[in-house]
């Protein structure tokens, strides 16, 4: 076998490695991109249901106010 032949052959293998590597590493991120997506709908819901029960104690507080002073 020639230098040249037994180089390309260690680059295959290295490539074959880095691929099977990438490989795994790109399903993991693909599972965090998934549970970071869930997190953040479940946050954004949290967010929106807090926002409305402000919103009716501020309008309730605003009514109470307009009740005394009016």
């Amino acid at each position: 076998m020639t230098r040249l032949e037994n180089a390309q052959e260690r680059l295959d293998a290295a490539l074959a490695k880095l691929e099977q590597a990438s490989a795994g590493h790109t399903a993991d991120l693909e599972r965090e991109l998934v549970s970071t997506r869930d997190h953040c709908e479940t946050l954004e819901d949290r967010n929106r249901n807090i926002a409305q029960k402000l919103d009716a104690v501020i309008a309730r507080i605003h009514t109470l106010l307009e009740d005394r002073t009016g």
